[in-house]
């Protein structure tokens, strides 16, 4: 997931550098975090860098009641997010899911498309309160065939999602 989130922000940084005030990472192993070292070359401030824990939804708010957030993006976020940051920026949160929603909602959707035989692909999504709820608003389906196991499924996953969301974010934005 790491990865996703790296590549989804640097497309962001490089090109629509004004429209990020805020990067909340999972956690604080600064020395191994890709995302903190690209942010620090670029001299973004490190006290615009969060980290996700129980303090994180003050400091959102705060943030916010200074300069007006439109969206939170989750760029292949890992955990579940409370309601009480959901709601924070003032057009919602979007997430970035590894599965043709609302098929193989939650985590491992590439083993789960296997088992079930489910449609499989990449969906943007609006965040709403539950497990990969709320409106789609981008989506690519993925071919799935005999020879794919769960890695090769997530591997066209990363793939696909980066190229939609770099088609989609002008549309977002």
């Amino acid at each position: 997931h790491y990865f996703v989130g790296e590549h989804a922000l640097k497309y962001l940084y490089k090109k629509y550098k004004d429209d990020i005030s805020l990067v909340v990472l999972i956690d604080n192993y600064l020395e191994n975090n890709k995302v903190y070292k690209f942010l620090i070359s670029e001299n973004f401030s490190p006290d615009k860098i969060l980290y996700y824990n129980k303090k994180l939804c003050n400091r959102l708010q705060e943030a916010n009641s200074a300069q007006k957030i439109d969206y939170f993006l989750l760029l292949w976020w890992p955990k579940i997010i409370p309601e009480s940051i959901i709601n924070i920026p003032d057009k919602g949160s979007i997430n970035l899911h590894p599965s043709y929603l609302p098929f193989c909602k939650g985590k491992d959707p590439n083993f789960w498309a296997l088992i079930e035989e489910a449609d499989y692909g990449v969906s943007i999504h609006k965040v709403q309160a539950g497990i990969d709820n709320g409106p789609i608003m981008f989506q690519k389906k993925i071919e799935v065939n005999w020879t794919d196991d769960g890695g090769t499924l997530y591997n066209k996953a990363v793939d696909e999602i980066i190229k939609l969301f770099k088609e989609s974010y002008p549309l977002i934005r």
